[in-house]
Parts: structure tokens; C-alpha cells; sequence
């Protein structure tokens, strides 16, 4: 609000009734000399400002008293005031759209590398401890991963799913390789992975892990999600907001932001 203070205060030199308190009317200065100078400094051409006072009637902003101000020069102050508000607001509109943009970005960036670095580490620890058993069966992580990325990049669904999925999967492939000597057909696996999955939990062959498990990356990725479409949220109506304001002065109107507003004080 700063940079609309000088056309403030030309126009309390265009309207001398706001000095003197009340019952000073006699103390009026008559000449606008001094409105005049300070007008033309600023590039305002004198044909527009009487060279004494005039009846107010006609103004819109300043009190309808005697004033120095004409209806072209009021009109003119308007357009300052509203090209200078105008830039005032596209610069912190547009400081603080690309601020959420970079914020946006990098939390998305961070995120996602630190996606990769847990595979990538898991991949190694579990590498080093089973070896060839688990590049056999690598798949079933690959693809837990994978299901965690389209969560937090695209469907927002689907998490408890996957990691059902997950689970099922590990131990279609983990029970016939802890009881080697027997032969199991896959409709049997079927019916174990679905009677691990009822609710009364009474199978449980990996304990209290599927549960901690989900808790856990519940956790961080619905928190993770929902910054990121915050800060792509709080992006989207700064802008539209600007949009809307830049419609309105194009159609000349005044409703966001009315300049009587502005000007409220010296009238």
C-alpha cells in the first residue's frame, strides 16, 4: 500500500475541506497554487487544475466541497491509482504463485527420490541377506513400490490394496519354500492367502508386521500426498485469482477491489 501513498496524498491537496477541522472554513486557502506545483511536477498538465477553488459537486472520491480538483484530473488520479494497485497485486500475486510452484516442486522431487532410495536400499539389504532367493522373487517388491508411486502421483487409491496384494504374494512364495517337501497346487495357496486376509485374524504368518507395516507408510504417504496438493492447490487460486481481477479492471469494473474503497480515508 506503500507505493499508492503519493497519489494519497495528492489528492488531499486536491481536497482542502479534509485539512481544517470544523468551523475553520474561513482559514481555507482559496489559491490552488500549491496543488498546481505539486501536480505538474508529477506531469499533470495545468489546463486541468483550476487555479483557485471550485464546488465539489461533480467528484466521485473527494467530498463534494471546494476543491482544486476537476473531473478530468480526479479521473486521471483514478487511473494511477488503479495501475499502481494493479502492480502491486500482480507482483505479490506472481512472488507468491512461483514460490508455491518451487515449493511444490521440490517437497516432489524430495519425495520421489526418497522413494527410490528406500527401494534401492531394500534391494540391497535383501541382496546381501538372501541372494539369489530374492532376485528370484524381486518382482513382488518391484511392484509394491510401484503401486506406492501411483498413490502418491496419481489415484490417491488403491493403498491398502496394495499392500494386501503385497503380502499375498509373499506368502504364495514364502510357504512352499519353508515347507519344501510338500507339493502345494495353487488353489490351496489361494485359500491360505484368503483366510490370512479375514478379519478375525485367525491366521497370522507374519505376525504383527502387515499391520505396522501399513500404519507406517499410511503415515507418510497420505501426509506427503496431501502437502503436495496444498501446495499445487494454493497455486491454482492465486492464479485464478489474478485471472479474475484482471477481468474485472478489462471490463472497467470495480467490484474486487473498488478504488472508493481505496481512497475511503479522503472522503
Amino acid at each position: 500500500m506503500s507505493a499508492l501513498r503519493p497519489l494519497l496524498l495528492l489528492l488531499l491537496h486536491l481536497c482542502p475541506g479534509l485539512g481544517p477541522g470544523h468551523g475553520s472554513e474561513a482559514k481555507v486557502v482559496r489559491s490552488c497554487a500549491e496543488t498546481r506545483q505539486v501536480l505538474g511536477a508529477r506531469g499533470y498538465s495545468l489546463n486541468l487544475i483550476p487555479p483557485s477553488l471550485i464546488s465539489g459537486e461533480h467528484l466521485q472520491v473527494c467530498p463534494q466541497e471546494y476543491t482544486c480538483c476537476s473531473s478530468e484530473t480526479e479521473q486521471k488520479l483514478i487511473r494511477d491509482a488503479e495501475v499502481t494497485f494493479r502492480g502491486l497485486v500482480e507482483d505479490s500475486g506472481s512472488f507468491l504463485i512461483h514460490t508455491l510452484a518451487a515449493r511444490h516442486r521440490k517437497f516432489n522431487e524430495f519425495f520421489r527420490e526418497m522413494l527410490s532410495i528406500s527401494q534401492h536400499s531394500l534391494a540391497q539389504l535383501f541382496s546381501h541377506s538372501y541372494g539369489r532367493l530374492y532376485s528370484q522373487h524381486a518382482v513382488i517388491f518391484n511392484s509394491l513400490f510401484s503401486g506406492l508411486r501411483d498413490y502418491y502421483e496419481k489415484s490417491g487409491e488403491g493403498l491398502d490394496d496394495t499392500l494386501a496384494d503385497f503380502w499375498a504374494q509373499l506368502l504364495e512364495r514364502a510357504f512352499p519354500l519353508l515347507h519344501p517337501q510338500y507339493s502345494f497346487p495353487p488353489d490351496f495357496l489361494l485359500c491360505l492367502t484368503r483366510l490370512t486376509s479375514t478379519a478375525d485374524g485367525s491366521l497370522q504368518p507374519f505376525g504383527d508386521s502387515p499391520r505396522r507395516l501399513r500404519l507406517q507408510i499410511s503415515r507418510a504417504l497420505v501426509a506427503a500426498r496431501a502437502l503436495v496438493q496444498g501446495l499445487e492447490t494454493g497455486r491454482n487460486v492465486v492464479s485464478e485469482a489474478l485471472k479474475m481481477v484482471s477481468c474485472c479492471w478489462l471490463r472497467n469494473s470495480k467490484d474486487p477491489f473498488p478504488l472508493n474503497w481505496l481512497l475511503s480515508p479522503l472522503g
